[in-house]
């Protein structure tokens, strides 16, 4: 992930911002997103790059970040399991059709 580092985040910061955009284009796929939303990017590469600030923090604050993308992903896969699950029921009841067929 963008933000596992390996703790070498002026490392990470060193490659620039085209590099640390593709290296989070990357990982798309992997949060089921199709597209960046640039000015997060943009963003979370200026604090990364900062020299201002309590650098000793950023690894901790990029762990919390790692912590919400897993958040993000085990929500999106027990989401897709209810959407199935309530698939198959309205298969069973016969109403996929007509449920699907509103807007």
């Amino acid at each position: 992930m963008v933000v596992d580092a390996g703790g070498d985040l002026p490392g990470l910061a060193r490659g620039g911002l085209d590099a640390f955009t593709a290296a989070a284009r990357a990982q798309l796929p992997r949060l089921g997103a199709t597209r960046l939303y640039y000015a997060i990017v943009r963003g979370f590469f200026a604090a990364l790059a900062d020299p201002a600030g309590a650098a000793t923090q950023r690894p901790g604050a990029l762990e919390r970040v790692g912590f919400l993308f897993d958040d993000w992903e085990h929500t999106a896969s027990r989401l897709a399991e209810v959407e199935a699950r309530m698939v198959g029921v309205l298969d069973a009841i016969g109403l996929t059709a007509l449920v699907t067929s509103i807007p």
